[in-house]
């Protein structure tokens, strides 16, 4: 009898064959690592987002710099302070500018175009449209025209954001190369200032 219990069901030798066969499949049932096997399917869209969520705050933030930058050379200018400065106002301009914006743009990567208009009026803007070169390049990069007086004024930052993860460049990027214009254009007329 004792054989015979040894050999079926609830004998012991037939219970631990069971428990090492694959068949029993007791480990479906288990539940220790489904939290690890459930966190390896969306990790990696949760870093991915976490990412894109960074490089989009950065993006934002670079374009506010530069819209920054462009009212403290817009001031300068109006107000009449460039021609007060030492040097040329082309560099004194530029370096208001790049320092303003020196977070997170290199300075040789802003393109500016500083315009009076003619007649000084708000109207002449309609024929200041801002144009590109074949590579995306503001056509009037680094012009400066002095200004006086009463002159208005066109002032026009331009920089190229590089994006940096795969997917939100693609979707972002408005010139084909993984890139972002960011274009701030602002209008003033110069105070009547001493000369």
């Amino acid at each position: 009898m004792d054989g015979v219990q040894f050999l079926t069901k609830k004998g012991f030798l037939l219970n631990k064959l069971r428990a090492k066969t694959p068949f029993n499949l007791g480990f479906i049932k288990r539940k220790d690592g489904s939290m690890a096997v459930e966190f390896a399917f969306v990790a990696i869209p949760f870093f991915w987002m976490i990412i894109g969520m960074v490089e989009l705050s950065i993006y934002f933030t670079t374009s506010s710099l530069l819209a920054e930058s462009a009212n403290v050379g817009a001031r300068i200018i109006r107000t009449g302070q460039i021609n007060e400065m030492a040097g040329d106002p082309y560099e004194n301009f530029k370096d208001v500018v790049c320092d303003r914006a020196a977070v997170f743009i290199p300075c040789e990567d802003i393109q500016f175009e500083v315009a009076v208009m003619q007649g000084g009026s708000y109207g002449d803007f309609s024929n200041h449209g801002a144009t590109y070169d074949e590579d995306g390049n503001l056509d009037n990069n680094g012009s400066y025209q002095g200004s006086t007086q009463n002159d208005v004024v066109m002032v026009r930052l331009a920089y190229r954001y590089p994006f940096l993860t795969p997917f939100i460049g693609s979707a972002l990027s408005n010139n084909g190369d993984n890139t972002r214009l960011i274009l701030n254009t602002i209008l003033v007329k110069n105070e009547p200032y001493q000369e």
